[in-house]
């Protein structure tokens, strides 16, 4: 409420109570407040819209970090399956070493049983050629 009072014939002074002041104050303040309100709900959908980006890109990342793993795991398979074809090549090759060895192993026995069989069959020959030399 407001009160008028006449001062003179022509003039009219309006007096504003202290309430209308604190309410015209209290507007002022909750429009403030709106705004800092409105700013700082605006930056929180900012922050919010830059962790969602960032959640996205980890999300990409990990996804590319899990396709390189699984080719990863796919070489490492295949380079244990290659390991695996070239331990058996290597023991198949030894196996035919070892076969080669024994085999020159056997040759070589019978290169000497040959020797001594010729030596033999040339003392032999001494002896009959000296016995019938006389």
């Amino acid at each position: 409420s407001f009160s008028v009072e006449m001062e003179g014939s022509d003039q009219t002074a309006v007096r504003l109570p202290q309430e209308n002041s604190e309410i015209l104050r209290l507007r002022e303040l909750v429009e403030s407040l709106r705004s800092e309100l409105a700013s700082d709900r605006d930056a929180a959908r900012w922050e919010v819209d830059e962790a969602r980006e960032a959640a996205a890109r980890d999300r990409h990342a990990a996804m590319d970090l899990r396709h390189q793993l699984t080719e990863l795991r796919g070489r490492l398979d295949s380079d244990g399956a290659r390991a695996q074809l070239w331990t058996r090549q290597e023991d198949l090759l030894r196996g035919e070493l070892r076969f080669a060895e024994e085999k020159q192993a056997a040759v070589a026995r019978e290169l000497d049983e040959m020797r001594a069989t010729r030596r033999e069959v040339e003392e032999e020959a001494m002896r009959q050629a000296e016995a019938a030399a006389k």
